[in-house]
């Protein structure tokens, strides 16, 4: 008898465990949903594990109810650069955001009908850095055949199979720097405030479209700073990411009289900056003459003559 129970114990172990051909129809799948993940740069060459050290991804079914939350962490992205899943046969929406760290916050997840992205205390540079957020706008199934869903990151899960598709991101965070050369305020030369407006407080987390009259404007005092030997009054702000229709502007203010000197839409100072995934803008407002050039610099990339 008890070499019987023995016996049992270990054909058990190996139907629920081990998963043998022999019993393998008696097991539970794995998974049946396999997401890649991909950071593709302008030249279409992959960053993501250069830029992406964690992932979550919020899964909602097609009525909109939340249904999980999965945290891929950066451990995890060098052994499979994706994700899986096991989900019941239906559609669903995959909400993949990237580096969701400490000073971004997901809202509402659970039970709001329009959950949100927010970081507020980063907007206006009330911390140095910000989170390098990344979305993913679309998910694509690896199968071409395949319908596309009237979702860009709907994934249908069918009655027998498997699902496979790639989530491919893009930058939803950016800073910009806004670098002011030439300013004189009586013919002396001075640092000017730069404000930025329209800024959005939160993204939803569906569709990334800010939320609606959720901005907020900032505006800072210029500092010096030398790039290149050359003198700079130099401002730095950190924004969620927009789309090129965004409300947003830069305006510069005398800082002895806060007169408004020059004022000029995002849309327009940025309309040379074709890299969806550049996240350092940088735009220099050179005074001459009484007129305003705008410029981009070709300065490499990261932080640059800042304390």
């Amino acid at each position: 008898m008890k070499l019987l129970r023995t016996i049992l114990l270990f054909t058990t172990l190996l139907i629920f465990t081990n998963c043998t051909d022999e019993y393998y129809s008696m097991c539970p799948p794995l998974h049946n949903v396999s997401l890649y993940f991909s950071l593709p740069n302008k030249q279409g060459e992959e960053i993501f594990s250069d830029q992406i050290s964690s992932v979550d991804v919020y899964v909602y079914d097609d009525t909109g109810t939340f249904m999980l939350l999965q945290r891929v962490n950066k451990s995890d992205l060098n052994e499979f650069q994706g994700t899986h899943l096991l989900l019941e046969p239906g559609s669903y929406d995959a909400i993949c955001w990237a580096n969701m760290n400490e000073l971004t916050h997901a809202v509402g997840v659970e039970n709001a009908t329009n959950p949100a992205v927010t970081y507020q205390e980063v907007i206006g540079n009330q911390v140095q850095q910000a989170d390098s957020l990344y979305t993913a706008k679309e998910i694509i199934p690896r199968i071409a055949a395949e319908t596309r869903a009237s979702s860009s990151y709907r994934i249908t899960v069918p009655e027998e199979g498997n699902y496979e598709g790639t989530a491919l991101f893009t930058a939803a965070h950016r800073q910009i720097e806004v670098y002011i050369e030439g300013y004189t305020n009586n013919g002396v030369p001075a640092l000017p405030e730069v404000e930025l407006t329209g800024l959005p407080k939160a993204l939803s987390l569906l569709n990334m479209a800010p939320s609606k009259g959720a901005t907020v404007n900032f505006k800072q005092l210029t500092q010096e700073t030398t790039i290149l030997d050359k003198i700079y009054a130099g401002a730095k702000f950190h924004t969620l990411w927009f789309d090129l229709d965004n409300s947003i502007h830069i305006n510069i203010f005398n800082p002895s009289t806060g007169e408004l000197i020059f004022e000029v839409p995002l849309i327009d100072a940025i309309e040379a900056s074709t890299d969806p995934n550049e996240l350092i803008i940088r735009v220099v407002f050179e005074f001459i003459n009484g007129e305003v050039e705008i410029t981009f610099p070709g300065w490499d990339s990261g932080d640059i003559g800042w304390d």
